[in-house]
């Protein structure tokens, strides 16, 4: 007999898998495109940093805040 506390659960299904995997993939270009575009504004001696927002974040990711 099904327990309502099973009923809940669900199961890795080859569709569920597939779906994390391509998100995973999507996640992974994204950044790298991000990450070369930092590249070449910095090549290029357009980047620019945020200090405050830098700070910001630094502080927060310190205390655990993010």
């Amino acid at each position: 007999m099904i327990s309502p506390i099973q009923s809940g659960a669900t199961l890795p299904t080859a569709k569920n898998v597939q779906n994390r995997e391509v998100e995973s993939k999507t996640e992974s270009s994204a950044s790298s495109s991000k990450v070369q575009a930092i590249k070449e504004s910095l090549q290029k001696g357009e980047y620019k940093l945020d200090l405050p927002a830098t700070a910001e974040k630094m502080a927060l990711n310190l205390l655990n805040r993010e």
